[in-house]
């Protein structure tokens, strides 16, 4: 796979899978994983747990992905697919890996702690991507110490469509609502607001073949969650993670014809 591999997920398999999670609260189970409420979540009562989702026809699998819940720096994520409804052998294992890793040695100085991951202050988002494979049954199992409860608000999996990376240009940003004001007498007050992250993603480079699919986004029109991925299984986590998010295009898109052989794009995504 590229490391410079842009990925979009907009057929959700996963709301039409049977879903079963270990050891659920009560009234927290695993129906939550199926809205588009982020704060609607289902709560593992323990540092681990086992997704399992399966379906009567086989589904196309590239991407399992969790696009909001509580892990922390040292959550951990592994992902089985099975081509039987019932299990048996798996056709994909990842093992165990970093749920949502942060910098490298290379990226990293004193000043930061090694291997924190961009959101642990907030929701963290966890992708594992697989090679396209065809599979009845996907089982998705977390692990952290560091939790006593896992909080799971979304389950995304499907597959994506690839082009071969975005364009330099591309940007994370934060949308704040906090205001800040100044009293008469010269104090400094602060209303928090909400926050949100938003990304732009461009893409040059669109070529024949993949026009139509990028069409389809645009004309599925701003209602409609997507699951995004800048630099999927690129060689610097971090900025897998800023350019990586599940939200909805805040803009109606346009595609321009660059050449006969290529067309070009921008896509200005918020967090859902």
């Amino acid at each position: 796979m590229s490391a410079r591999n842009l990925r979009i997920v907009s057929d959700n398999v996963a709301d039409a899978a049977d879903i079963t999670v270990s050891n659920t609260a009560a009234g927290l189970g695993a129906e939550w994983l199926k809205t588009e409420i982020k704060s609607e979540v289902c709560r593992i009562l323990s540092g681990t747990g086992t997704i399992t989702q399966q379906w009567d026809d086989p589904v196309g699998v590239d991407c399992v992905a969790i696009p909001a819940w509580n892990g922390s720096a040292s959550s951990e994520i592994r992902v089985r697919c099975y081509f039987e409804r019932t299990g048996g052998t798996a056709v994909y294992d990842s093992d165990w890996q970093w749920a949502a890793p942060g910098p490298m040695m290379e990226h990293w100085d004193f000043s930061q702690p090694l291997n924190v991951n961009n959101f642990a202050d907030g929701a963290t988002v966890s992708a594992v991507w697989v090679p396209n494979i065809s599979a009845r049954r996907v089982v998705i199992d977390l692990r952290d110490p560091e939790r006593t409860f896992l909080d799971v608000s979304r389950v995304v999996v499907g597959t994506a469509l690839s082009l071969c990376g975005v364009s330099y240009g591309s940007s994370a940003s934060l949308t704040d609502d906090t205001t800040v004001t100044r009293t008469a007498g010269g104090d400094l007050r602060v209303e928090r607001g909400a926050k949100s992250r938003a990304i732009s993603l461009n893409m040059d480079h669109i070529p024949p073949d993949k026009r139509h699919q990028i069409m389809r986004i645009i004309n599925a029109g701003l209602g409609r969650r997507h699951f995004f991925s800048g630099y999927a299984s690129g060689g610097d986590p971090s900025l897998e993670q800023e350019l990586m998010m599940y939200g909805v295009l805040s803009t109606v898109p346009t595609l321009t014809h660059v050449t006969y052989r290529s067309d070009g794009s921008q896509f200005q995504i918020e967090e859902w």
